[in-house]
């Protein structure tokens, strides 16, 4: 059996009855529908394969085996209504449909859990049909309608009209959630009608509900875990990626000023994820596999944020149909963390997503000082949806004004109050300099979930890719150890090299010299001229030998391999991983 007539079983199992619908087709980036319009249909795989649907509707397994075995592909039409006992709210998003809900739902209070369906246009909630006929399309609100009699809508697993696939999204499946009854608010909406008001509490009526109350619990209660629990084998981390220390739970945060490339970098990793490549191509940063990622934008807007995106796969060479549907972008996002219902938004738009950027903090919190102390209730937020959706949450933010009295203390480098610090798991700040290309990553709070500390430092730089006429069709964020930017760097300093010549050739006519007489004797600071030697004894173009009597100075000797350099007859040697040597003092 196929997927779609194993669908259409489950729908018969619980009681609905189901049609076969005309499926959509994807051949390369063209779309098309299987009824005889093809490409130029209107509804492609969204309007039914008879004209009589509603009275071939059907639980009946065999006749369902039937349909799908003539049209394995089918996707699967659930009339609404009387027909099936259940009804559909639509939200359409194209027609504010969702600011819509939002503000009923924040008037009326809570809404119930039930099966849902993300579609295209919006998103689908099903509940169970009352007893009084709901028109086909009942208006509710802008955007907002509830499909009744004589309307249907398609069940997972299908394709869109643009060829996405739809699946039921975890936990919020028939198999996980019944439909519950229209609220009343929705229910008399549709129906055009006033609400009914609330009956006056007689005596007669008071006592049971005054009983209720008296047994009812006393509000929320902290929950503890007992001896057992706590000592009972932990799951494993589900790491995103372990060297960054991202996983689920606290978020993560990158922190830098403005324009510093931080969300360009971000991004590069997404790509990475989506693709299951590791971070920024380094060999370190591995990814447990091709992800499904989110980028909530709150800051620079779609266009700049898709062109980034295309930059960046042309750069890295990734087709973006091998990340097809892995990688979302919701950008200018209207909903802050701030609303009431915010958890509850949040848990659904991240459900089935692996790992989710937002870009930044101060877009996230609207309504909030980030310099109030109160700031880390709005972060610790997000560490609850984090865990109740399973995806780890990373977080873009600012740094701060340069202190007179921070005393290198991190939390006092991010823009704000410390409790933005204080909330987040593995945080990382970004240091750039404008006549340095590459972008310096110092890892300054591990995660809680990790064992390993902090990091190393470590360099990003961006490099752009020629695209056919194109010198900067492509982009790519290229990763550098702390040793291999080092080296970079000396590769192309040429005053190091006039330096080094300099003291080589001091070394060479002062055999035996000590540090405080090569200082001395050659141009330049201290630190410059300590630094060139300590480069030249890496290349063993030079020795440093340490004599065994106490006070006695070290004494430079010129090598034959530096001998050979310095006459031109020999290119510079590559440097080799040992660490520099210490200082001498003068």
């Amino acid at each position: 059996m196929g997927p779609q007539l194993d669908a259409a079983l489950d729908c018969a199992r619980r009681g609905w009855p189901v049609f076969p619908l005309h499926g959509v087709r994807v051949d390369g980036e063209e779309t098309s529908c299987t009824c005889d319009d093809g490409p130029k249909c209107k509804h492609k795989g969204r309007h039914p394969r008879h004209d009589d649907y509603l009275k071939r509707a059907t639980s009946d397994e065999t006749a369902i085996l039937g349909y799908w075995t003539t049209w394995p592909d089918a996707p699967i039409g659930l009339p609404t209504g009387a027909a099936s006992r259940i009804v559909a709210l639509e939200i359409n998003i194209g027609q504010g449909g969702d600011q819509a809900f939002l503000a009923a739902v924040e008037e009326h209070g809570s809404f119930p859990d039930v099966p849902r369906i993300d579609t295209t246009d919006g998103i689908l909630f099903l509940f169970s049909a009352p007893q009084e006929p709901i028109p086909k399309r009942a208006k509710v609100d802008h955007g907002l309608y509830v499909r009744g009699d004589g309307s249907f809508v398609v069940l997972p697993p299908y394709r869109s009209a643009d060829g996405a696939p739809c699946e039921w999204p975890t936990s919020a499946d028939p198999d996980a959630l019944a439909p519950a009854p229209l609220p009343p608010w929705m229910l008399h909406k549709a129906m055009g009608r006033a609400p009914t008001p609330p009956e006056p509490m007689t005596a007669q009526r008071a006592e049971p509900a005054r009983a209720e109350v008296a047994s009812a619990p006393e509000g929320p209660r902290i929950q503890w875990l007992d001896t057992p629990d706590i000592f009972a084998p932990l799951p494993p981390i589900k790491w995103i990626c372990e060297k960054m220390q991202w996983a689920p739970g606290r978020p993560p945060l990158l922190a830098a000023y403005g324009a510093s490339g931080k969300t360009m970098i971000m991004q590069d990793a997404l790509v990475s994820l989506a693709a299951g490549r590791p971070l920024w191509d380094a060999v370190d940063f591995t990814v447990p596999g091709p992800l499904r990622v989110g980028h909530l934008d709150y800051d620079q807007g779609a266009w700049a944020t898709r062109r980034r995106y295309q930059r960046l796969c042309a750069g890295k060479g990734i087709d973006p149909r091998d990340i097809a549907y892995r990688l979302r972008v919701s950008s200018l996002a209207r909903i802050p963390l701030t609303h009431a219902k915010a958890v509850d938004i949040f848990c659904r738009a991240l459900d089935g997503l692996d790992f989710v950027l937002i870009d930044a903090l101060r877009g996230l919190i609207a309504g909030v000082d980030e310099n109030d102390s109160r700031v880390r209730d709005e972060i610790d937020k997000l560490t609850l949806i984090s865990e109740k959706t399973g995806a780890a949450i990373v977080l873009i933010h600012h740094q701060g004004k340069p202190r007179d009295n921070d005393n290198g203390d991190a939390r006092l480098g991010l823009r704000g109050s410390s409790g933005i610090f204080d909330a987040c798991g593995s945080v990382f700040t970004l240091q750039s300099k404008p006549d340095e290309p590459a972008r310096r990553l110092v890892h300054v709070k591990p995660a809680a979930e990790s064992t390993g500390g902090l990091i190393e430092p470590f360099y990003l730089q961006f490099e752009d890719v020629a695209i056919g006429n194109d010198p900067k069709g492509g982009v790519r964020v290229v990763y550098r150890s702390a040793e291999q930017d080092q080296k970079q760097k000396q590769k192309h300093d040429p005053k190091l090299e006039r330096l080094m010549r300099k003291v080589l050739a001091f070394v060479k006519d002062h055999d035996g010299c000590s540090a405080r007489t090569l200082v001395a004797g050659v141009e330049g600071s201290s630190e410059k001229v300590y630094g060139a030697r300590d480069e030249l004894r890496r290349r063993e173009y030079l020795r440093v030998d340490r004599p065994n009597e106490k006070n006695k100075p070290v004494c430079h000797y010129i090598t034959p391999a530096g001998l050979a350099w310095l006459a031109g007859e020999a290119p510079p040697a590559t440097p080799g991983p040992a660490d520099a040597p210490e200082r001498e003092p003068m």
